[in-house]
């Protein structure tokens, strides 16, 4: 009965198998955004075939992946609001969940609702690497990574550097797109790991660049 997901399993699994592939010649993990197929069984099969866990872009996608069994999930986006973070705590008790954040407050919100909750929740300090969407400057990460790796409730684990506009750019201009981001992740790193601090997670790239994304050194995670 509709609706109902029909896929190539050959090409799907011959895709995965490239991009694996992809990664591991660069020393990148392979983290899946899940936001088209939002399917927990397709997201277990990424994960057998060689995935760390998967991204996600909002909490209703982070609960239907928990429920399906997935214990390793990024939430790449801000998420606001203290309903819709005492439901990524409620997540966070079925599984490991990491959160981008670019806000003081947001992130003393998530602490104070993840200790209330007896979670832990790891955090991603977001970098504005161009798009201009959401996220921070280079300058600014350190005091974000500090606040965090202070706040209870909390693991600083990284940072999340996600070049939406690069997506859509003509071919010729994405390697040089890509690499102006993956500077400004790089320099954001730099100036986080000489206040004392350490970036274990670097995460980004999206399918429209995947190939520089993974091959510029600035991520250790990539999300297409």
């Amino acid at each position: 009965d509709t609706p109902a997901l029909w896929i190539d399993l050959d090409a799907f699994e011959s895709n995965a198998l490239k991009m694996l592939t992809l990664c591991k010649g660069q020393k990148v993990r392979w983290r899946p955004h899940v936001k088209a197929s939002k399917s927990p069984d397709l997201a277990h099969r990424l994960i057998a075939i060689g995935a760390q866990g998967i991204t996600c872009a909002k909490v209703a996608e982070a609960e239907a992946m928990a429920a399906g069994g997935i214990d390793d999930i990024l939430v790449a986006n801000e998420i606001i609001g203290a309903a819709k973070i005492t439901r990524l705590a409620e997540v966070a008790k079925q599984a490991r969940v990491g959160v981008a954040c670019d806000n003081i407050e947001n992130i003393s919100q998530i602490s104070s609702i993840a200790s209330k909750s007896n979670v832990t929740i790891d955090i991603l300090v977001d970098i504005n690497v161009g798009a201009n969407r959401c996220g921070v400057s280079p300058e600014e990460a350190s005091v974000l990574a500090h606040h965090v790796d202070e706040s209870p409730g909390l693991t600083f684990r990284g940072l999340m550097g996600y070049e939406g506009h690069v997506m859509g750019m003509q071919p010729e201009d994405k390697e040089a797109a890509s690499a102006a981001a993956a500077e400004i992740l790089a320099q954001a790193k730099a100036l986080v790991e000489a206040s004392g601090l350490q970036v274990e997670i670097l995460s980004g790239g999206g399918s429209g660049n995947y190939w520089h994304a993974a091959s510029l050194g600035s991520i250790n995670e990539l999300q297409a």
